[in-house]
């Protein structure tokens, strides 16, 4: 699916919790969530921090040289704060998983140059360290990234994977643990079975006891 936009427009769900699931009906028209409109704007991600706000995070590539992400926080209203430029890595491919933990924190994960990396901002937008490296330096390709936040505010990341040591198969699905300041809790865990298929696209979920499930597709067909 093609989720480039020159501009990115996003629908405020304020839903009237009236009607069950697909029946429910969002209350306010679509709103302009980027305020540079210089450029393009890609990969938006939404998330809610538990006190009735969303923010949204993209992809801002005004700047083709030094690309950025930038954030935008919505009240239930639908009234906004400015738009927030968070942080600017060389490489960034693309935003591929955002979430919200307890302690006010989001956090984003997203490609740099072909690796996947962390990194945590603050309810205010304000960068909390440095990017942590997901997969580390094995020297194969990352990307795909999923997150998903546990209650005490660790949180675990889904990610593809480049493998060789199987003939055919190129990539599989890994997951790895960061306690909640992002610090890593896990090495990288290989979550498949072996398989003569490739595994793409991880989605990861946790649950109220902090247990995780990772889901993924599996190709019909190995390169």
């Amino acid at each position: 699916m093609n989720r480039s936009w020159s501009n990115l427009v996003a629908c405020i769900a304020l839903l009237s919790g009236a009607s069950p699931l697909c029946s429910q009906l969002p209350l306010e028209d679509e709103v302009l969530v980027n305020q540079t409109v210089e450029g393009s704007q890609f990969y938006p991600r939404v998330v809610f921090d538990g006190q009735g706000d969303s923010l949204v995070f993209w992809f801002d590539n005004e700047n083709e040289i030094t690309p950025s992400i930038k954030m935008r926080r919505f009240a239930p209203d639908g009234t906004s704060t400015g738009e927030l430029t968070l942080a600017s890595p060389i490489n960034i491919r693309e935003i591929d998983g955002a979430a919200h933990n307890a302690l006010g924190d989001s956090i984003l994960t997203f490609g740099d140059d072909n690796v996947v990396k962390a990194q945590r901002f603050s309810r205010s937008g304000e960068r909390l360290g440095s990017p942590v490296s997901v997969t580390g330096n094995t020297g194969y390709s990352s990307g795909s990234a999923d997150v998903s936040v546990k209650p005490d505010g660790s949180f675990v990341v889904a990610f593809n994977s480049e493998d060789q040591s199987q003939i055919g198969v190129q990539w599989i699905i890994t997951a790895r643990l960061f306690d909640a300041t992002g610090a890593p809790a896990s090495p990288v865990l290989r979550v498949m079975n072996e398989s003569a298929r490739n595994q793409i696209e991880p989605w990861v979920a946790t649950d109220a006891a902090g247990n995780f499930a990772v889901f993924w597709t599996s190709t019909l067909e190995a390169n």
